[in-house]
């Protein structure tokens, strides 16, 4: 198992409902068990699974015909009462943006309740908050170190642009579970954003000499 999450191999296999888990080939994941195996001379194959796995949304079945026809149908009609083109895609980034928050949210209970160093770790709000703005730093540790702070490395940034999108991927997973213990959802997320986005447009524009040729 160790050799292959080495390898870049992620590690799946089905749950008891049907479903699947994976065990994704990432650092942490491999640090960990490297720890288990040095500190241990037996590791349960469970106790591996149960630490590091994640559960896989299966996907929907594949889009029918007349499911795309539905939706061109709403597209249609929302463009003959003048919506526009750019309000259509506004409204389906937002959706995306949603979808994404609840999967978050959901994979987070998922984890609490499911790891069983959360069931002797301290909970309580305020230290989870700190654990979590604890997590978020770490990520963003990780991602330092793929784009290659250290100039006199290795120098391989155009190999590791995937490598640093996941880290950014994991670091957005805390930074929604902050937002989540805020009580903001996706929507106010996006309003907030183009509400500070504005603002710092306008003081862009009010800077004597800024933006002037």
């Amino acid at each position: 198992m160790l050799e292959a999450l080495r390898r870049g191999d992620d590690l799946t296999r089905k749950t008891a409902k049907d479903g699947l888990s994976i065990i994704h080939a990432t650092p942490a994941n491999i640090k960990w068990l490297e720890g288990k195996i040095e500190g241990e001379d037996t590791i349960a194959e469970n106790e591996i699974w149960m630490q590091l796995a994640t559960p896989i949304h299966q996907a929907d079945e594949p889009i029918t015909v007349e499911e795309m026809q539905s939706i061109l149908k709403i597209v249609g009609d929302m463009r003959r009462d003048g919506v526009s083109v750019q309000d259509i895609i506004q409204r389906m980034q937002l959706d995306m943006l949603d979808h994404m928050f609840k999967r978050n949210k959901e994979f987070t209970t998922f984890a609490i309740a499911n790891n069983p160093r959360a069931k002797v770790m301290v909970m309580e709000p305020p230290v989870f908050r700190m654990r979590n703005a604890l997590a978020m730093t770490a990520e963003l540790g990780e991602y330092i170190d793929v784009i290659d702070f250290k100039w006199w490395g290795r120098g391989v940034w155009e190999t590791q642009k995937e490598k640093a999108g996941e880290e950014l991927i994991d670091l957005l997973h805390f930074i929604f579970i902050a937002f989540d213990d805020l009580g903001w959802d996706a929507h106010k997320i996006y309003t907030s954003y183009i509400e500070k986005n504005n603002k710092n447009w306008q003081r862009f524009k009010e800077k004597e000499g800024w933006g002037e040729k």
